[in-house]
């Protein structure tokens, strides 16, 4: 009698402490290095379930929208393992990076794992001040003029400007101006009172090939009219 109540006593303990649990083969951190922008990066972490119940994958928390996922199936049964492919988007991030990743799963040991991707993306071109810029209050009839300077990371980049799509007469010039510089300026000439301003310039890469195009967008407005007396 006593070692049978021994022997449920222990069913009952191994029931009760029956769970998923996952792990992951191999590195949680990816370094993908210095890259160019405009190309893919792409990884694959195998989650392994190293419980006696099904893992059930929950979802993929992401904290970026530079990166994308792939999980090869939700549900992994005890001993069996799964792939997550991981990618950092072409030409999504510039700089220096650090992005996580959290599965989400019903693993009794941890219910978020965390997987990290890091590395330094290095965009073709750069843009001072930056792609944005509010002119302010402009006077109509009065000429003002705007640079840009774009700073490339490689020598003998080609750049095309291409029609300025604006809602007041401007003047758009590209020029280089170093090895690796070139200069950007659009003088705008506003007519009418009490109107918002908007202007989009687009820079098409000619050389080396696969960039995307630059986009520079201007916002503004011009002053109400005054009645002198």
């Amino acid at each position: 009698m006593k070692y049978l109540s021994v022997c449920l006593l222990f069913y009952s303990l191994n029931i009760c402490h029956a769970a998923p649990e996952i792990k992951v083969d191999g590195k949680q951190t990816i370094d993908f290095g210095t890259f160019p922008a405009n190309k893919k990066q792409t990884t694959v972490f195998v989650l392994k379930n190293t419980g006696d119940k099904d893992l059930q994958i929950i979802n993929i928390r992401k904290t970026c929208g530079c990166s994308a996922t792939r999980l090869s199936q939700k549900l992994i049964p005890p001993g069996k393992s799964a792939t997550l492919e991981a990618d950092i988007k072409a030409q999504s991030i510039a700089g220096p990076f650090s992005k996580n990743l959290y599965v989400e799963s019903n693993a009794g040991n941890l219910r978020f794992l965390r997987l990290t991707l890091s590395g330094k993306s290095v965009p073709l071109i750069k843009v001072f001040p930056k792609e944005f810029l509010y002119m302010g209050t402009l006077t109509p009839g009065k000429s003002q003029t705007f640079s840009f300077k774009l700073e490339t990371s490689q020598e003998n980049v080609k750049l095309q400007l291409l029609p300025a799509e604006a809602n007041f007469p401007s003047q758009v010039f590209l020029k280089k101006a170093k090895a690796k510089e070139f200069l950007l300026t659009i003088t705008a000439s506003p007519k009418m009172f009490k109107k918002l301003l908007n202007c989009e310039i687009e820079i098409a890469v000619s050389s080396p090939e696969g960039w995307e195009p630059v986009k520079i967008k201007l916002m503004g407005q011009t002053a109400a009219q005054t009645n002198n007396k």
